[in-house]
């Protein structure tokens, strides 16, 4: 952004670029009135050419900390740093024996469409680490593939763009997934997350699940904090103890609710129908 003599010229990134997708558009120039746009923070145009909305990033930009959009920026930037080299980083790492080339911003994109939706959410579900049939694929936590782009999507992903990210003809099932979103598939006011968000795999076995080790735990904290800002006015709910404990590690005080694994399917659809 530069000031010059009264007006602010802006260099332009495609909004896919800027927050997660893959480069569709070269970067472009508007020149606005400083006097008029005392604060930019997010300018969006739907115009011939361009791909969805625009959006306008530069470090000196005076992003209002209340707004949905600044917030959710910052989360995906500090998403695309590297997380823990014994994990899985779902929205950086790619397989191509199990996934499209560009797996991790269609995941990162998924995501994204995800958290515009739930804008508003008042909980916010916290599960323990991503599983290798659910977010390793969806890009979005207890949600597998074909609860987004299969032949009974939930009701949330109408009107939005998602993709599948994995290779071969079946798309990426979860079972606690399924029942997860038994519970909460009409609910706008629920948000998902992990305490690590990156998948916890066996060695030699990509396609596992372990249970994440303290350092990782504490890897995912940083994230989580951000997370959890995302939604200022929510109340955090672990999903199961293990999530209970790795938030009141980082001294996060919450609501508790039954995974619904190993036989908690029942236990958990009556937390989360307590959640007025």
């Amino acid at each position: 952004m530069i000031d010059v003599a009264g007006a602010v010229v802006v260099v332009g990134l495609p909004f896919d670029q800027a927050v997660g997708g893959s480069p569709s558009h070269p970067p472009f120039f508007c020149l606005l009135s400083s006097r008029s746009f005392p604060m930019i923070t997010t300018l969006a145009t739907q115009s011939r050419g361009l791909t969805g909305s625009t959006i306008f990033e530069e470090a000196s930009i005076d992003m209002a900390p209340s707004s949905f959009s600044a917030r959710l920026i910052q989360l995906v930037k500090a998403l695309r740093q590297p997380c823990p080299e014994t994990l899985f980083h779902p929205y950086r790492d790619c397989d191509l024996e199990l996934e499209v080339p560009d797996g991790p911003q269609r995941r990162l994109a998924n995501l994204r469409e995800y958290l515009r939706v739930h804008e508003g959410a008042r909980y916010v579900l916290v599960g323990e680490a991503v599983g290798y049939n659910g977010c390793r694929f969806s890009g979005i936590p207890f949600t597998g593939e074909n609860l987004l782009v299969g032949e009974d999507p939930l009701p949330w992903t109408e009107g939005c763009r998602l993709q599948r990210s994995s290779v071969g003809g079946l798309l990426k099932k979860e079972h606690s997934a399924r029942i997860v979103w038994e519970g909460i598939r009409e609910r706008r006011d629920c948000v998902l997350w992990n305490t690590v968000p990156w998948h916890p795999y066996r060695p030699g076995e990509s396609l596992s699940n372990r249970a994440p080790k303290r350092p990782e735990i504490e890897a995912g904290l940083e994230l989580l904090t951000l997370f959890l800002k995302l939604f200022p006015a929510a109340t955090p709910v672990a999903i199961g103890r293990v999530a209970e404990r790795g938030l009141s590690t980082f001294g996060v005080e919450a609501q508790y609710v039954r995974h619904p694994s190993m036989g908690g399917k029942s236990a958990f659809l009556e937390g989360v129908a307590a959640l007025a």
